[in-house]
């Protein structure tokens, strides 16, 4: 089912955020940062994994160099953060209803805004491969627990955003796959796949990449795989 991941992400982000609300305080930073590099490394082999699909790696460094420059040009990280910072700014306050909609927003723009949402919720609607959002719901579940201990029971309600936005991800890519060519699906997959591996080494703590800016790299293979195609060069 296309949309397993993102129910298996929500269903741990709601478990999180009840839990939390008792438990959280236990989850010392050593122990949460162990555990980030942990999932890091199991990351970066799925995204090597997936990365051997393609068969062109001219494709792939192509999508990635074309990519990183749209990216960049577009600033998506940089919007990101000031839109995040924005909302948290205004919903910031001393009063209880204040701190209950900081704690859900502050739950739903960590575990919502980034590229390893997006990137498997592609890959669970195309392949119905969803590694990427395991691996995403147990990073979430560690970081709401946490917050649960700060906001209470808030983040738990984050649960339902990541439903909508993963879940509607992964149906659309279901229902576009059947028109895209086996051909760019795979190197859409490798490219995909290479920026979950990038995702990897920023929990492990090698570099803080501004992995949002490379988004637009997964999808330059729809239009350099025909390209080469008709140049007899794939």
């Amino acid at each position: 089912m296309a949309i397993t991941g993102a129910l298996v992400n929500a269903g741990l982000i709601l478990l999180a955020g009840v839990l939390g609300r008792f438990f959280g305080h236990f989850i010392q930073d050593d122990l949460a940062k162990a555990i980030n590099q942990v999932l890091g490394l199991s990351v970066v082999l799925i995204a090597i994994q997936g990365a051997l699909t393609t068969k062109s790696i001219i494709i792939v460094i192509l999508s990635m160099v074309v990519g990183i420059i749209i990216g960049q040009l577009m600033d998506i990280d940089g919007r990101l953060n000031r839109w995040g910072n924005r909302i948290q700014s205004r919903l910031a306050g001393p009063d209880p209803e204040s701190q209950f909609a900081e704690g859900l927003v502050t739950a739903v723009l960590i575990t919502c805004v980034g590229a390893m949402g997006i990137v498997g919720a592609i890959q669970s609607g195309l392949y119905q491969d969803h590694a990427t959002l395991f691996a995403k719901s147990i990073l979430d579940f560690i970081i709401v627990l946490i917050l649960g201990a700060t906001y209470g029971m808030s983040p738990a309600f984050a649960s339902l955003p990541i439903l909508f936005y993963e879940g509607g991800i992964a149906l659309l890519a279901q229902w576009l796959a059947p028109y895209l060519p086996e051909a760019s699906l795979n190197e859409l997959s490798a490219v995909g796949s290479l920026l979950i591996g990038v995702i990897g080494l920023s929990l492990f703590g090698v570099k803080d990449f501004k992995v949002s800016n490379m988004l637009p790299a997964t999808f330059i293979p729809l239009i350099l795989v025909p390209l080469f195609q008709y140049l007899d060069l794939y």
